[in-house]
């Protein structure tokens, strides 16, 4: 979604800001930790 939303092609000028890219990938970092996290709990107990 991220990549479709950075498309100028696509979204012409409703792209999305650099703040807002930083947002999203930050977050979007913090889910991937949290569910390899919930993924791996169970096989380290």
């Amino acid at each position: 979604m991220i990549l479709l939303v950075n498309n100028k092609k696509i979204m012409g000028k409703h792209v999305n800001k650099p703040v807002q890219n930083i947002i999203a990938w930050v977050s979007i970092a913090i889910l991937v930790g949290l569910s390899i996290t919930l993924i791996l709990m169970p096989l380290l107990k």
